[in-house]
Formats: structure tokens, sequence, C-alpha cells
């Protein structure tokens, strides 16, 4: 006999009746998370948290044919029906062709239901993922998200300058004649680009964390991950390094100079090159999360064109300041390497994060992509 129950963990039933996976391999290479917390979720006594809803539709679609997806929605149509939602908002569901986005929103609808306590059992209390009530959790994690990007972008610097404040060394602020070369470019580049990940990651970990029971939060941050976290950020700052080294003892700047191109272009064409090259090596650290990851692969070279595009008009913004030369030229490299540095946190977090993709309209969820090329 069909159930009637339209939740989220009989949703999660009704996929593994059709879909070529077990529940172990759901928790274990997609989720991330302990299978007994899984099992909680599927017999509906944990709340399934939203943050989780993409990855699962993500799995389904890899993980089923087509007539295995048609079966599933066919089955999710009966308990829909009975589901306290208006006949608008199930019209629109039943109607809705794209498997992905059926799925993804009967899931949304699902846990709204059972948070608002309208499934006929008793209402739960707290977040999506059985928190604590929050009063105002978006502007808490808006927030955050600001003061990690803050320090995401500063704190490399300050270490930097206390660094040379502490052996007695020039302190290097950029521009021609005051780069860091050698093994301090290495060191420069490592300490600006280790606050960039490590911040993205505790937005990121900020955003969809909760201050439930110690037991749902343990489960659902397994050791391993925080192993493969510990690992990307050590990747990242060294390939941040590597970037600024391979930049600042290329002579690129002494060669672009021999062109004796017009001082503005020539600084652009520098600011430019500097964010590409220090952009695109550490954001491929991030491959190391591939699994976890829910954007395309090309999100790493367009974010890097985008950093090295939003360097070059900083430095062209420079060129209005009406100051002595040499003064100009070390603002524009203080300036040029904060704003790659938060341009970088930007890209890091969007692309470790599932939460925040405000090109959605523009570039579709890759589940839906998905499901659009196995229908």
């Amino acid at each position: 006999m069909e159930s009637t129950e339209f939740t989220p963990g009989q949703i999660l039933k009704t996929i593994f009746l059709y879909v070529e996976k077990k529940p172990n391999d759901l928790a274990s290479y997609y989720l991330y998370c302990d299978r007994t917390l899984l099992y909680k979720w599927m017999r509906d006594s944990v709340a399934l948290p939203k943050k989780h809803v993409n990855t699962i539709v993500r799995f389904t679609l890899e993980n089923t044919q087509p007539s295995q997806r048609k079966e599933i929605q066919n089955a999710l149509k009966a308990p829909l029906s009975f589901s306290p939602l208006s006949s608008e908002a199930r019209t629109l569901l039943v109607e809705t062709e794209d498997f992905g986005d059926f799925l993804h929103e009967a899931f949304l609808q699902a846990i709204t239901l059972k948070l608002t306590g309208q499934l006929g059992g008793k209402q739960q209390k707290g977040g999506v993922d059985g928190s604590a009530p929050r009063t105002a959790p978006r502007s808490g994690i808006e927030f955050r998200l600001i003061v990690c990007g803050i320090l995401a972008a500063v704190t490399g610097g300050v270490l930097w300058a206390v660094i040379n404040h502490l052996f007695g060394l020039e302190h290097y602020m950029g521009g021609s004649g005051h780069e860091p070369t050698g093994i301090l470019s290495l060191i420069w580049g490592v300490l600006v680009g280790m606050p960039v990940i490590f911040f993205a990651l505790v937005a990121a970990s900020a955003k969809g964390s909760s201050k439930g029971s110690p037991e749902t939060e343990a489960q659902a941050s397994p050791d391993r991950n925080a192993l493969k976290k510990v690992h990307v950020v050590i990747l990242y700052s060294l390939l941040s390094g590597l970037g600024a080294f391979v930049f600042y003892n290329s002579g690129f700047r002494v060669y672009l100079e021999d062109f004796h191109l017009s001082y503005g272009v020539q600084e652009m064409v520098i600011a430019a090159v500097y964010a590409l090259i220090l952009s695109v090596l550490p954001l491929l650290a991030l491959l190391v999360l591939r699994k976890q990851l829910h954007m395309p692969w090309w999100f790493i070279p367009s974010g890097a064109l985008f950093c090295s595009v939003f360097s070059a008009l900083t430095a062209l913004s420079t060129l209005l300041v009406g100051r002595p030369e040499m003064e100009v030229s070390q603002l524009r490299g203080f300036i040029v390497a904060v704003v790659l540095r938060l341009s970088l946190f930007v890209l890091t977090y969007l692309f470790i994060s599932d939460r925040l993709w405000p090109l959605e309209r523009l570039i579709p969820r890759p589940h839906k992509a998905a499901g659009k090329a196995n229908q």
C-alpha cells in the first residue's frame, strides 16, 4: 500500500525504491554525513536540512534512468494530492515537466510543511536543521559573510606587515621597485592566500551550520570531511604562494616596460596579469572538493578572468588620484591586492557553497542541466 505522507523522509524512501545506489552511497560519497543521520531523515525523526536538497537531487539524477525518474515522479503525485498544500501549489508542482525541478521543489515544500507543523504530527521546533529558532537568520548570515570577507581581504596584509616589522624588512607595498622577490614572494603569497580560503570555509560552514543537538552536529561533520578541508586550505595557500613567486620573479614588469606603453595601459596590463596568475592557481586547489562542488568546471577559469578584469579596472581607477607617482604606485599595489583577495573570497565562497548563487537565472544549477540532458 502506497504511503500518503508527503514528508522529506517519504520522498527519500521513494527515491531509494528506484535509484541504483544504496543510502550508504548517498551518505558517504555525496552528503559526507553519517549514515545513521540519513536514516533519521528517512524516518522523519530529524528534519532534513534544506542545504542538502541540491545534492540529493544531483544524486538521484546521476543514478537513475529516465524511466525510473518517471516512476519516482508518479509515485510522489499520490501523497502530493493529500498534502495540505494549496491547490495552486499542487497544480504547479504536478505540472512541472523537468524531473530535477520537480524533485527539488517537492523536497522544499515537504520540508516547509514539516517545519510548520502542517503534516498532522507535532510541529517541528527550530530551524530547517532541527536547530533552535533564530529571530533573524538571514541578517545574521549576511553579517557573518561580510565580516569573513573583510577578514579575508585584510588579514594577510596585516600578517605581512607584522613580519616586515619583526624582521626589519622593507615594507613591500607593491609598485615598481617595491615588490617582494625570491622566498619573500612565496611567503607573501601563502600569507595572503591562507586567510581567503580559511574564512571562505568558515562562512560556508556557518551558513549551513546548526546549533542543535550535539548528536546532529557530530554526525553532520565527520572527521574525514574536516581533514579534506585542511588539505584544501594547505593546497590553496601553497598554490597562492607559487602564483606570487611566479609573478614577482618572472621579470614581467621589466619586460612590459620595454614596450614603452602609456602609463595607464601598462599598469592595467600588469594588474590584469598579476590577478590572473594569483587567482587561477589557488582556485585549482578547490578541485580537491570536487565531489562536494555544485559549480561547473569552467567556473575556475571564468573566475580567474573576473579577478583579472576587476583588478585591471581597479588599477585604472587609481590613475584619477592626484598624488605623486610614487605614492600612487604604492597605493595602487595595496588597493589591487585587497580587491583581488576580496574577489577571490567571493569566488571561493561561491565555489564551495551551494546556498549562494546570484546568477541562477542566467546559469542553471547542475541538477537542472543534468535533468534536461538525461531526459
